[in-house]
């Protein structure tokens, strides 16, 4: 009987700590499914001023948005983010965006997606809308992604990939 229960409650904690290993793709092609899920994904992380987004490295249109788990900063949980964060200076007093354009990083992390359309509170308000009436909405800058992921582990970090190269349509008037 003992050996039973201990064997029964390893599973549950197993169960509990899993994570699922998904792509991008994955994510954003059925993202009601991986609501409130711990996820290991890979992707290319595009980070700066206003800017803070998952994709796949090839498709900047299909991203989502990307938060930092609050740690303290004496004691982190992971080395591999407080070293980005020291890299780049993202860390700000009252927001894990970065104050900088810092370009791409090639990461795996790990965190709990959520999708905005699956939030208890966004349901309620879809709920309530009549047929003519639409609501904005979603989570980063503008609110301008259905998805994100809030990261509590960079599993692995490689800065090899090359920054954009500035777009002279989006630049700022003097």
């Amino acid at each position: 009987m003992k050996i039973a229960t201990l064997l029964l409650l390893s599973v549950a904690f197993v169960t509990l700590r899993a994570e699922e290993r998904v792509s991008i793709q994955q994510l954003l092609d059925a993202p009601a499914t991986y609501h409130g899920h711990r996820v290991v994904v890979r992707g290319v992380w595009d980070f700066g001023f206003e800017t803070s987004l998952l994709f796949d490295g090839k498709n900047e249109d299909k991203a989502m948005w990307v938060e930092v788990e609050k740690q303290e900063a004496e004691k982190p949980k992971d080395k591999n983010l407080m070293l980005l964060q020291q890299l780049f200076h993202l860390r700000r007093e009252s927001d894990a965006t970065p104050a900088i354009n810092v370009g791409l990083v090639e990461v795996e992390l790990e965190g709990v997606f959520y999708d905005w359309p699956s939030m208890p509170e966004t349901k309620a308000k879809l709920k309530k809308l009549k047929e003519d009436e639409c609501i904005a909405g979603g989570f980063g800058h503008l609110s301008s992604c259905q998805q994100k992921i809030v990261v509590g582990q960079v599993r692995w970090f490689r800065s090899t990939v090359e920054s954009r190269k500035p777009d002279p349509e989006k630049r700022r008037p003097n």
